[in-house]
């Protein structure tokens, strides 16, 4: 054997497939029957991370053949509705290449940008359309498309959809599309370093208030109970008065000289907002009736 013979890397099948029929390519790996040899039971995105690389050609090809493949999908779903599998399939392989767009769109650069700049600009749109193909939480083709929505935003424009998105899952139908409200509130660009932002605190205590959870929210969220205080103080006070008034064993918070009410912080520590019981500062009286005003002085 020659020492001096450079040994050129054997590449991957799947890449040869793509390089010659990029859209056929991915059409069998996003529906999973693709031939991966050593990636068989990894996710799409998975393999794709694994056998792409820094490829630049090879890239360029997965962004428009997978670009062309969403298209499709929304285009012609009544027709891939028919096939074997019907609507669960047709989620499980949708969901898989709106998580290709996402994952593989790096924080040091887009490595998709045709496939993210459409979700981007047809975001509204597509959301009205995925919210067709929803079974149950498994089988949730709107919620996936959220989750990419939470990843790809640039700037603050959809926050208005995070937050009347918690409060629809305040509905038990919708209950779990709470997580893609959360991250979506989470991830807007701007938001401080250090906790919870202030826009989360918001979307749960909304979700709370709904649901009729604020009780649930204040006496076990002692993880972010000053941020709650620093950060978004009036929500906090009015998320203890919800939770006072719906645990009708709970006396009402008793009124301080400005006629504000005061709720554990003030004598039991920072810690005390979320305890488990009333505070000890809390006059006895007769519990608070379930209709009152509770933004009455």
């Amino acid at each position: 054997m020659n020492d001096g013979a450079v040994l050129t890397p054997v590449r991957h099948p799947w890449l040869e497939r793509l390089a010659a029929d990029p859209e056929r390519a991915v059409d069998s790996l996003l529906r999973g029957v693709a031939h991966l040899p050593g990636w068989q039971r990894a996710s799409p995105t998975e393999a794709l991370m694994a056998l792409l690389g820094d490829l630049a050609p090879e890239w360029s090809l997965l962004d428009g053949a997978v670009l062309g493949w969403l298209q499709i999908r929304r285009a012609a779903s009544d027709e891939l509705l028919i096939r074997p599998g019907g609507v669960q399939r047709f989620i499980r392989e949708t969901g898989e290449g709106l998580r290709v767009a996402w994952r593989l769109n790096s924080e040091d650069g887009c490595t998709l940008p045709r496939s993210t700049a459409w979700l981007r600009e047809q975001m509204v749109d597509l959301l009205h359309w995925a919210d067709g193909f929803t079974r149950d939480p498994v089988f949730d083709l709107g919620r996936v498309l959220l989750t990419a929505a939470a990843h790809l935003q640039q700037g603050k424009e959809l926050r208005f959809l995070w937050l009347r998105l918690g409060d629809d899952a305040a509905t038990p139908r919708l209950r779990h599309r709470l997580d893609a409200a959360l991250l979506g509130l989470a991830t807007m660009p701007g938001g401080l370093a250090g906790g919870p932002s202030h826009d989360v605190i918001v979307g749960l205590a909304r979700w709370a208030d709904l649901t009729g959870e604020a009780y649930c929210f204040v006496t076990s969220c002692s993880n972010i109970a000053s941020v709650v205080m620093d950060r978004s103080p009036g929500q906090a006070l009015t998320l203890a008065r919800r939770a006072v008034l719906w645990d009708r064993r709970i006396p009402c918070v008793e009124r301080t000289s400005d006629g504000a009410g005061s709720f554990g912080p003030s004598r039991a520590g920072r810690s005390g907002l979320v305890g488990s019981a009333a505070p000890r500062s809390v006059q006895s009286g007769p519990p608070c009736r379930a209709g009152e005003d509770l933004d009455r002085p």
